[in-house]
């Protein structure tokens, strides 16, 4: 393989995909995202970069673990028991596949994400 086939990850890079908002169990209104999506071949792993405007939403059943770096802004992550974290730019954390919680963009945000599908 080539350098041409590493691949950059930002905001602006990859395919830009807004998630379904009825892929949610609740959100707030208005809830506004937008993916920035690499395009990885020959795997069920999602990465790229994400941007988001303040508001939350509801995940009953985190579909993967997903990895994330926050670049710039503030999120919090809440389970459903109310215990709550939040992070910053530079900050890198994990939510774990199944995880029943409510993400909560409290700034304009922007992260790398890596969604990593597993058993």
């Amino acid at each position: 393989m080539s350098v041409e086939s590493v691949l950059r990850l930002g905001v602006g890079l990859g395919t830009p995909v807004i998630p379904n908002i009825g892929d949610y169990d609740e959100s707030s209104s208005p809830w506004n995202e937008v993916e920035h999506r690499a395009h990885l071949p020959r795997t069920a792993t999602v990465a790229g970069a994400w941007e988001g405007a303040p508001g939350w939403v509801v995940i009953r059943e985190w579909p993967y673990h997903e990895i994330c770096v926050i670049l710039s802004g503030r999120v919090a992550i809440e389970s459903a028991k109310g215990d709550r974290t939040e992070f910053g730019p530079g900050e890198a954390f994990c939510v774990p596949k199944g995880f029943n919680g409510t993400w909560h963009t409290l700034e304009h945000t922007q992260k790398i994400f890596v969604g990593v599908h597993a058993e």
